[in-house]
């Protein structure tokens, strides 16, 4: 009574090319398909890794923690190696997420977790405990 469909119409083959979907959700895969994905979870995992250890090594009395960043060279070295693969998280996160439109996220994770090192040097530097 007065409802028309739209194939009784005149234009109904451009009205039927015109549709269009949403979806109310993402499409947030699991995994990264990039490879620079991939580096990126592989990154964040290592500073993970890396920063577990060392304080497993300070709370079962393994390594005594230095006072100073000279005390101890192998410490240091360790904490440069666990900044450096959060550097690297966050920028093969970011490259990962803008170049090759990576939606996992993992990838957004990695990138999340690769900003805590740098975060917690920015912090060191504004205590003046650097």
């Amino acid at each position: 009574m007065g409802l028309w469909s739209l194939a009784a119409g005149p234009r109904h083959a451009e009205i039927r090319g015109m549709t269009t979907h949403s979806s109310a959700r993402h499409d947030m895969r699991v995994w990264p398909e990039s490879r620079v994905g991939r580096r990126a979870i592989t990154l964040a995992g290592l500073t993970v890794a890396g920063v577990v250890l060392i304080v497993l090594a300070f709370a079962l009395n393994v390594v005594e923690p230095a006072t100073s960043y000279t005390d101890s060279w192998p410490q240091l070295v360790w904490g440069l190696g666990i900044w450096a693969c959060g550097i690297g998280a966050v920028v093969t996160g970011v490259v990962a997420m803008v170049r090759h439109h990576e939606r996992s996220w993992m990838v957004a994770l990695a990138t999340v977790l690769g900003f805590l090192p740098l975060a917690l040097l920015v912090s060191e530097i504004a205590t003046g405990n650097f």
